[in-house]
């Protein structure tokens, strides 16, 4: 047969009596016994088996190709009508099994997180079986397969952060089996790393597994490996400080997150996505701090000993916030999106703009004194701020600035 008309026509088969013309061939035959050769007695021994398999065969296998459409339409219709129901079944259960997932994972973390009453000991051992657990159910991946050949959770982070750094390094200062040994023996007996993994499932609410917080969150992976840079740079001496430099530059380079090795930062530490995060040398961050992306520990250029901030304890920086110079921010204190400061914070007060403090105690006091004081206001919201109307509204007795909250009063 030529390539360009298609395959070789079929023999005609001599249909059974009794069949109108119009029957189809594909109807008539079952595909196991049509004819795919020419020859004459292929031809005949098929024609004879075929009249034999129709003739034994039920009355209505021959229908009309109008009657088949009709069937195959209805047939069609029903099995999309099933397919959708069950596609939507199956979504039901998908959802209800990840919510189930999740609340049985919640109700399990005082145990795994290091609750009250909890050791740090009971609460590394209790993550890293978990660990283990997930990562064994995974096992044939090769990175998985290391994991479960750990002996504990920190064993278990210089596993997984020696392998990222190490992935396709420019150079050979960071080998793989130097810098798993360095990264366990610097994090060992740490009880900061498991503070860091319970900190992270117990705030972020896509954090459903140890094995993701673990293998997968760069914010994590950064501190750990700060960590490390940590111990080398306390040591002081050349070599050391080649090696927490050269940790540092891998942590830049990998995770986008510049920290200094002589910061130092606190367990249950929570950096959140961690792109763009700059903390100096001279920083330090108490426990159980919350940090998101682009913020900025730095220094105002001037200092050349103490210049980098002090964070207190389960401080929340929110994103792009900018703190400068040799100040600290106490415990409890919230400082917003994009905010700068560059002065001493009370605990428990708030941060907006630059250096605009807001004592949250006082505001929900005003707020129940007057609980129309966030109330949409046409004349207030509707003009422009910079404008003579928008600075008229705000200071003339409207909105915000007759209760006593306008921008002046900011404590």
């Amino acid at each position: 047969a030529r390539s360009d008309l298609g395959p070789e026509p079929r023999p005609a088969i001599s249909l059974p009596a009794g069949l109108k013309e119009w029957h189809s061939y594909a109807l008539v035959v079952p595909h196991n016994q049509r004819i795919h050769s020419a020859t004459p007695g292929d031809a005949q021994q098929t024609q004879h088996s075929t009249a034999a398999t129709a003739a034994a065969a039920p009355r209505n296998v021959y229908c009309s190709r109008e009657r088949l459409a009709s069937r195959s339409w209805t047939r069609a219709q029903r099995n999309s009508r099933s397919e959708a129901t069950e596609t939507m079944r199956r979504a039901v259960l998908r959802a209800a099994t990840r919510r189930r997932r999740r609340r049985n994972f919640s109700d399990a973390l005082p145990a795994a997180s290091g609750g009250v009453g909890v050791s740090p000991a009971v609460r590394d051992q209790t993550q890293f079986e978990q660990l283990r657990a997930e990562a064994f159910a995974r096992r044939s991946r090769p990175d998985m397969a290391a994991l479960v050949k750990c002996g504990s959770l920190h064993e278990a982070v210089a596993e997984v952060v020696s392998a990222k750094m190490s992935r396709a390094a420019s150079d050979t200062r960071l080998p793989r089996g130097a810098l798993r040994q360095l990264l366990w023996d610097a994090l060992r007996g740490d009880e900061r790393v498991g503070a860091d993994v319970a900190a992270i499932i117990k705030r972020d609410p896509a954090a459903t597994t140890h094995l993701q917080t673990i293998a997968y969150l760069k914010g994590f992976h950064a501190v750990q490996a700060q960590r490390a840079a940590h111990v080398f740079w306390k040591a002081g001496g050349f070599e050391n400080d080649h090696v927490a430099f050269a940790i540092q530059d891998r942590i830049n380079e990998l995770f986008a997150v510049c920290v200094h090795p002589g910061a130092q930062i606190g367990g249950g530490c929570f950096i959140d996505h961690a792109t763009s995060v700059v903390i100096g040398e001279t920083a330090t961050i108490g426990r159980d701090c919350t940090i998101l992306h682009g913020v900025t520990l730095g220094g105002t250029g001037k200092a050349r000993t103490k210049r980098h901030p002090s964070i207190g304890d389960r401080v929340t920086l929110g994103v792009g916030a900018t703190i400068v110079g040799d100040i600290r921010i106490g415990d409890d204190v919230t400082v917003a999106a994009q905010a700068v400061v560059s002065v001493d914070v009370p605990p428990g007060m708030t941060v907006v703009g630059t250096n605009n403090l807001l004592d949250p105690a006082k505001l929900a006091a005003r707020v129940r004194e007057a609980p129309d004081v966030w109330a949409f206001d046409p004349e207030l919201h509707l003009v422009a701020p910079d404008s003579d109307a928008g600075a008229a509204a705000w200071h003339g007795g409207k909105g915000v600035g007759s209760q006593g909250g306008g921008r002046k009063e900011t404590s």
